[in-house]
């Protein structure tokens, strides 16, 4: 199963995301055979001008002015 989630977040939303992953993947850690994985993909500032200048266009939404890859512990 794959699932996937594409948010604006800032670093509060990811600590968020990652405690509700360790909590909801706690159960299942001794399923042998099972991998269960949280992957977070930040986009940088520089992808979202590039998808505005390249003839595709930016197909996030992002406002190529601002960064929002946050600094995260």
């Amino acid at each position: 199963m794959y699932g996937m989630q594409a948010v604006l977040a800032d670093e509060a939303s990811l600590q968020a995301m990652y405690t509700a992953f360790k909590a909801g993947s706690a159960p299942m850690a001794n399923i042998a055979g099972l991998s269960v994985n949280l992957v977070f993909q930040p986009i940088p500032k520089s992808a979202t001008t590039v998808a505005k200048t390249n003839g595709v266009g930016n197909t996030w939404g992002i406002d190529n002015t601002k960064a929002y890859v946050c600094k995260c512990p």
